[in-house]
């Protein structure tokens, strides 16, 4: 039953939706594949008699009226499986600097509904967001299918030479298939924040005093400035490292 909007204004889909009378029809849908009655269904029968009487003097109607627009949207939250917006700003601009792409994803609306923003790098070093997505939830066939939209509508994709994103696995998992000639990397700040949460003192039975050294040690080497700084950080780091093994295992294969 879920849906996928790909294109324009979801306040002006769901406006239009309400306007020609489809509100009844989806959500007698859903209470058909819920197998069963619901105290949020509404029928064709008692939505147009709300829609046609007047506002009585207590606002009864309108009171009526706003609970059934509520449902409503708390249906289309359930319905709806994600929202690509298409704009042509946002086009151009990956058009424009289609070579290296930064992920973000935030949960700041009141449905706790995953916002993922893709940005691209110009020429000046600045980041350009490139795509919006809106999406229930984080499952594998919706952020394919999102990818899968958002490549019809940017046919500059193959141009994508690195795709910096976090440890979310199920998006790693859709970006090293729908765009393999990319490099998929882990950028700086959740590296540090993945150290921060896997280097416990329960873990790897270590006091706080060591837990902080090795954080700072790793620290060092996330900001080495050239490969012989690296290499000289990372041989402290083994050194320290030698009395828990774990630690050094951990960092090769994280």
């Amino acid at each position: 039953m879920g849906r996928i909007w790909k294109y324009g204004s979801l306040s002006a889909i769901m406006t239009t939706m309400i306007r020609r009378g489809d509100v009844p029809r989806i959500i007698s849908a859903e209470k058909a594949e819920c197998g069963g009655e619901g105290t949020d269904s509404v029928d064709a029968k008692s939505w147009s008699k709300q829609k046609s009487c007047s506002k009585s003097s207590d606002g009864g109607h309108k009171q009526e009226n706003e609970v059934l627009l509520l449902r409503f949207w708390q249906m289309m939250i359930m319905l709806c499986k994600g929202h690509f917006f298409k704009l042509v700003k946002l086009k151009l601009q990956f058009a424009s600097y289609p070579e290296l792409i930064f992920d973000a994803t935030y949960k700041l609306n009141d449905h706790r509904m995953p916002l993922v923003v893709m940005l691209a790098e110009n020429s000046n070093g600045e980041s350009e967001v490139v795509s919006l997505w809106i999406v229930q939830n984080e499952e594998l066939g919706i952020i394919m299918h999102m990818m899968c939209i958002f490549k019809r509508n940017n046919l500059r994709w193959t141009e994508t030479k690195c795709v910096m994103a976090d440890k979310d696995m199920v998006e790693r998992k859709v970006v090293k298939e729908e765009m393999p000639q990319a490099d998929l990397l882990i950028c700086l700040f959740h590296s540090l924040k993945v150290f921060r949460t896997q280097i416990t003192m329960a873990k790897y039975a270590i006091d706080h005093e060591f837990r902080l050294k090795l954080l700072t040690l790793l620290q060092d080497i996330a900001y080495s400035g050239s490969e012989e700084q690296y290499q000289e950080r990372y041989s402290k780091f083994v050194v320290v490292t030698s009395v828990v093994p774990a630690v050094v295992e951990y960092y090769h294969h994280c």
